[in-house]
């Protein structure tokens, strides 16, 4: 057997004992919070729950809201990534779903207080007190968001056993039917839907 074909053997090898090891993850089950449709999977060794809205801020403009907790009560730690979501979108169209890293996101908000801000100068010139005043609220409403996003959106973190983490990832909103996202924790993947109606409610 020539080298070549020796090298291909052993690739396709590795390929499909990779495929086998990653395992899929598709009946979850479905709950309601505060009028929102929850997809949870629940086991031995984690419990991962998924809330998926439709929203609209200054900078992002309209998008999916991912909000999701883990529960890791299983005999390993559970590597969490930035990189370990994706999605797609079904519908008239069909693609991938663009999600925004916590990077991203802040550089779309910041860019847009700071031409708020700019207008809100311009006006504060000619404006009373008052105006000036609901400004400044909106301004600090605006700096308060940008922290939250610090503090609750999705990093790369390392869940140990017997602790939990919640946070967020937005994705860039398509009108679409359906949409899906697969998380892969440790290797395995976990699969949600939601039918798009449902996210409007």
């Amino acid at each position: 057997m020539s080298m070549k074909k020796i090298f291909l053997f052993l690739l396709i090898l590795v390929f499909s004992i990779s495929l086998k090891s990653q395992i899929m993850y598709t009946d979850f089950k479905k709950m309601y919070q505060e009028g929102h449709i929850v997809e949870y999977y629940e086991s031995d060794i984690l419990v991962l729950m998924v809330k998926c809205k439709i929203d609209k801020t200054a900078g992002i403009g309209k998008y999916f809201e991912f909000t999701f907790s883990i529960v890791n009560n299983g005999i390993d730690k559970l590597e969490i990534m930035e990189d370990s979501i994706s999605g797609n979108y079904i519908g008239k169209k069909s693609g991938i779903l663009e999600f925004y890293n916590s990077k991203e996101v802040v550089k779309k908000l910041k860019s847009a207080q700071f031409w708020a801000d700019v207008a809100r100068g311009y006006n504060a010139a000619s404006n009373s007190d008052y105006t000036n005043e609901m400004n400044r609220r909106v301004s600090s409403s605006e700096s308060d968001f940008i922290s939250n996003i610090n503090k609750g959106y999705l990093k790369n973190n390392t869940l140990l056993i017997n602790n939990s983490y919640a946070a967020y990832i937005y994705a860039k909103y398509v009108k679409s039917d359906i949409i899906t996202m697969e998380f892969i924790l440790n290797g395995s993947k976990y699969l949600f839907k939601w039918n798009t109606v449902d996210l409007t409610k």
